[in-house]
C-alpha cells in the first residue's frame, strides 16, 4: 500500500535525509510541514520532487509560538477521517525542538514516525495512548475548570471553585502510584508560590479540551 509521508521543512532542512525514506517506502504523495521561514526551501523540494513525478503539497503551520500546540493541530486537520496506517511521519528533516513535538503527535495519535540516522532509516515505536480512557468524571471537571479560567493560584481556590474537598483535588492534581494524576499525565503545569500549589492548563491541556487529542 503506498504512504502518504509528512516531513517538516525548515531552512537547514537536509534534502537527503528528506528523500531517503522516499526510496524506501511506496509513495502516494509527500506533504512539506512549514512556517514562513522554510517556505522557500519546501517550494524548492516541491520542483525537485516534480522532475521525479512524485506528487508533493505544502501546509503551513500556525506560528503560536508553541511547536507543540502547532504540530498537533496541523497533523490533527491532515489526518482527520483519513486511514492512520497510510500515514508516515519522517522527524529527521527538522530542527531538535520540532522533531520531539512531531515525535508526540506521532504518538498520541498512533502513527508511524521515522527518524533518519546515518542515512538509515530507524522505525520508531507505534504507542497508543488514550487520555480519555484514564480522566474519569472528577478529573475531566478539573479540565473544564482549568481550560475556562486557565489557571487557579491554590489548590484551595480550585477546590472551592469546583466544589470538591482539597483532599480530592490533591489526589487528582497529583495522582498515586496506582493512578496517574494530571500532573503526571501533563495536562497541568503546577508552580511552588509562597508555600501555595498554583495550577495551570498546560499546552497538552488546552490541546486535550480543544479535541485535537484524544
Amino acid at each position: 500500500m503506498k504512504k502518504t509521508i509528512i516531513s517538516p521543512v525548515d531552512m537547514e532542512t537536509d534534502q537527503k535525509t528528506l528523500f531517503i525514506p522516499i526510496k524506501e517506502f511506496p509513495i502516494e504523495r509527500l506533504i512539506l510541514l512549514t512556517s514562513s521561514t522554510g517556505i522557500v526551501k519546501a517550494e524548492s523540494i516541491v520542483k525537485e520532487l516534480e522532475k521525479l513525478s512524485i506528487p508533493a503539497s505544502i501546509v503551513r503551520i500556525k506560528e503560536s509560538g508553541n511547536p507543540w500546540e502547532d504540530f498537533f493541530v496541523v497533523l490533527k486537520d491532515i489526518i482527520e477521517g483519513q486511514n492512520k496506517s497510510n500515514f508516515i511521519i519522517n522527524i529527521s528533516t527538522s530542527d531538535r525542538i520540532s522533531q520531539c513535538a512531531l515525535t508526540n503527535a506521532a504518538h498520541v495519535n498512533g502513527i508511524k514516525a521515522i527518524a533518519v540516522i546515518d542515512g538509515k532509516i530507524k522505525l520508531l515505536p507505534i504507542l497508543k495512548f488514550s487520555y480519555s480512557s484514564v480522566l474519569l468524571d472528577k478529573k475531566m471537571k478539573l479540565m473544564h475548570h482549568l481550560a475556562e479560567n486557565n489557571c487557579f493560584h491554590s489548590l484551595e481556590d480550585l477546590a472551592k471553585k469546583t466544589g470538591m474537598s482539597l483532599q480530592l483535588v490533591s489526589y487528582h492534581i497529583n495522582g498515586t502510584p496506582r493512578s496517574l494524576g494530571l500532573n503526571q499525565l501533563e495536562l497541568i503545569d503546577t508552580e511552588d508560590v509562597k508555600g501555595r500549589t498554583k495550577v495551570c492548563i498546560s499546552a497538552m491541556g488546552r490541546l486535550f479540551m480543544q479535541g485535537y487529542i484524544k
